[in-house]
């Protein structure tokens, strides 16, 4: 008997901590969202005051400005992801423990199954997009 009330709090503790982890992955994934839209949003402002009125001389490495935040929006992108795998690991442990001896799987597992994700690239095509743009715009007004 106390095996199987140890068993029902172990069980009850594991879904809390699910319900927990992906409602984090959840304000992550928001978070990620909005920093990313305020890093163009600054660019966009930084690049208007630039644009109405051009620099001369030295002035004109002001151009560069962009390219920290950008940089800074690449590493904060590959450590969420670092993170996520993380959280992903141990949701999947959980899951093993919830569906053992069941044909059904899970969400994490499914998602890192045949037909799902791969976290095996680091970088997002689009972030090195961003950061190849800034630059090729920074060096073009600057060296014009």
């Amino acid at each position: 008997m106390a095996d199987e009330e140890s068993s029902v709090k172990w069980q009850d503790l594991a879904l809390q901590e699910y319900i927990a982890l992906r409602a984090e992955i959840l304000s992550f994934q928001s978070s990620d969202a909005s920093f990313e839209r305020n890093i163009i949003g600054v660019i966009g402002i930084i690049w208007g005051f630039l644009f109405l009125h051009q620099p001369r001389g030295i002035e004109r490495l002001a151009w560069f400005i962009p390219v920290p935040f950008v940089a800074v929006n690449l590493v904060r992108r590959h450590r969420t992801r670092e993170h996520l795998k993380q959280f992903s690991t141990y949701i999947r442990r959980i899951e093993d423990a919830f569906f053992s001896g069941s044909s059904l799987s899970g969400w994490e597992h499914f998602f890192h199954g045949p037909s799902g994700f791969n976290f095996g690239r680091r970088w997002t095509p689009t972030g090195w997009l961003m950061l190849a743009a800034t630059l090729a715009i920074a060096l073009y007004e600057v060296i014009r």
